[in-house]
């Protein structure tokens, strides 16, 4: 028998992947090991939950969870993690994704790795993303009440202090041979799932900036249009691409100006005002 290598469900926030690592970790440790002798372990008459339940195709509901929790091995606070990972894996709404993922968070240790949550605590606040954006432009090294000011709409200097250590934390910004804050481009590789959640959130963020812009901002400073129009629903996709492709040609001139004296925020927001039906022939 070989030796088996311990495997932490805190290193995951997708719970399937975790049930798929943990079997092919017994597997190679004990040939014997099988989705029955799980099964039996947890108490659970299909043999073939386990698979379905790891390659996606079926949910696990409560007394599951706390069954395959038992034959995991898990203790209670292991326990408490897991079946919040799999009702973050099965929720279907951002707030509902957003309530099991913090609870998530509460039920690591200190000494536990937290992986794939970068995305998630970068865009769970929009002056995050502002703020590393802001020291490109800003020559900033510790005057936070200057940094917090700023901002439109402004920040606390607490807000300004918390986003600078979390930059720094994730590693998004360092000090210069100047000593000014500055951006780096950042390594962030995270679960789908959580960068979904996190990007949604960011979204849902800077929409309700954009209303409040209506009022905060001369019409010369800002552009907020609307067009409302019937199309085919076949003209979907290529008006997407037509998005994407002026979004990417914005991006593209910005780059050759970037960190001269503003922070802007493009919103582009297309969605269907009807029920997608499939037409009938």
């Amino acid at each position: 028998m070989k030796q088996k290598i311990s495997i932490s469900v805190f290193h995951y926030t997708d719970f399937r992947r975790y049930l798929t690592d943990f079997y092919e970790n017994e597997k190679k440790a004990n040939p014997s090991f099988s989705y029955r002798a799980f099964a039996q372990r947890a108490g659970i008459n299909s043999s073939g939950l386990y698979m379905d339940v790891a390659s996606g195709r079926r949910p696990l509901n409560t007394g599951q969870i706390l069954k395959f929790a038992k034959a995991l091995g898990l203790n209670r606070k292991e326990e408490e993690y897991f079946e919040n990972a799999v009702h973050f894996g099965q929720a279907s709404g951002l707030e509902e994704k957003k309530r099991f993922f913090e609870r998530m968070m509460k039920s690591l240790s200190p000494n536990s790795k937290k992986i794939d949550t970068a995305h998630y605590e970068y865009f769970s606040k929009w002056y995050y993303v502002v703020v590393r954006e802001m020291l490109s432009v800003l020559d900033f090294k510790d005057d936070y009440a200057a940094l917090a000011q700023s901002l439109s709409p402004r920040i606390s200097i607490e807000e300004a202090k918390k986003a600078v250590n979390l930059l720094l934390r994730l590693g998004f910004i360092r000090k210069n041979a100047k000593g000014y804050y500055k951006p780096v481009e950042p390594s962030l590789t995270t679960g789908p799932d959580v960068k979904s959640m996190g990007i949604a959130n960011f979204q849902k963020n800077m929409m309700e900036l954009a209303i409040e812009a209506l009022d905060r901002f001369a019409a010369k400073d800002r552009d907020i249009s609307t067009v409302t129009m019937s199309i085919p629903r076949a003209l979907i996709p290529e008006l997407k691409n037509e998005i994407t492709a002026f979004r990417k040609k914005l991006v593209a001139m910005t780059a050759k100006n970037a960190g001269e004296d503003c922070v802007c925020q493009l919103n582009i927001q297309f969605f269907p005002l009807s029920s997608l039906k499939e037409k009938k022939l």
